[in-house]
């Protein structure tokens, strides 16, 4: 198989489906770059962006210096009332690993790894996170990683024995001795010979969630300043990327209103990221009112009620 770009979508979708929303919800995740070399990653893109395509040994080699050299360690880390669950880092691995080590034979494209790096780049140009497409980033490190020791490594000792690797950790979350729940950080780790600091990385982590945490459920209070409006170069990628016509009945700019919707409400954590973002008919659009909801007959992640 071709190794194509994967985002958190997954894992995303999972994590919408263990929020509640309330103080009663059974888990809750996030995920993010460990690593804290997000600025590395962009520049990097800004580099090969910038590089002409009929250049094809030119780019080539700044992705295959990039992924060799670089470390790139994605976290998910998940707050429970259960202590362990192999459902959740069943999928964990799925999405981080299975197109890396699972059983068959993964062909590594270097024109395909540039038109997708490329993809990301202008992605991020319209603000999606990076964090979208560390599954892709942390997959092309693994292997190209691997590919670099297997040039270097004449008596491939350390190209027999490389290993990316998971490596949770657990902690109890108490109150006057009392657990109130457990939290687990995975820590996704491309070579596994490598040295990282997991506990400078995990204290980071921990408390940056933990804060978080306090203001989702702690029913933080709401700001009584008015939202600021969609940019309007993100709005018209949405409609250029959607062919300029309704996502659910089909009504085109030359019939209706059309409008930038929301996905998931910003009043519900909603974000100004193109992948929240449809192209929704006036109508459509007030018909959906104040829900998460996707456009589309045949979308699976429609949801017929309000989230709370």
């Amino acid at each position: 198989m071709t190794l194509r770009i994967v985002h958190s979508a997954e894992l995303k979708k999972r994590g919408r489906k263990m929020e509640k929303g309330t103080k009663d919800m059974e888990a809750i995740m996030d995920w993010g770059l460990a690593s804290g070399n997000e600025q590395k990653i962009i520049k990097f893109l800004d580099k090969l962006y910038s590089i002409n395509v009929d250049h094809p040994k030119i780019w080539e080699k700044e992705i295959f210096d990039f992924f060799s050299q670089e470390l790139i360690v994605p976290y998910v880390i998940r707050t429970s009332i259960k202590e362990e669950d192999e459902e959740f880092l069943e999928l964990t691995k799925k999405i981080f690993f299975n197109k890396v080590f699972g059983n068959h034979t993964l062909i590594w494209d270097s024109n395909n790894c540039y038109k997708n790096l490329i993809e990301i780049k202008e992605s991020i140009k319209v603000g999606t996170k990076i964090k979208e497409y560390l599954p892709f980033l942390f997959m092309n490190n693994c292997i190209i990683r691997r590919m670099f020791v297997k040039r270097t490594d004449k008596e491939d000792s350390r190209f027999n024995n490389f290993g990316a690797s998971i490596h949770p950790i657990h902690c109890e979350i108490k109150k006057d001795e009392e657990i109130l729940g457990y939290e687990t950080v995975y820590f996704l780790l491309p070579d596994g010979d490598v040295k990282y600091p997991l506990k400078e990385w995990h204290k980071k982590i921990s408390k940056e969630w933990r804060g978080k945490l306090k203001d989702k459920l702690g029913g933080k209070k709401k700001s009584n300043s008015k939202r600021k409006p969609l940019d309007s170069r993100l709005r018209h990628e949405c409609f250029k990327r959607d062919n300029y016509k309704c996502l659910d009945c089909g009504a085109t700019k030359e019939k209706t209103i059309l409008h930038a919707d929301h996905i998931l409400p910003v009043s519900q954590g909603g974000t100004d990221e193109l992948d929240n973002l449809q192209t929704l008919c006036e109508n459509c659009n007030l018909a959906k009112s104040n829900r998460y909801w996707k456009g589309g007959k045949d979308n699976e992640e429609k949801v017929s009620e309000t989230r709370r």
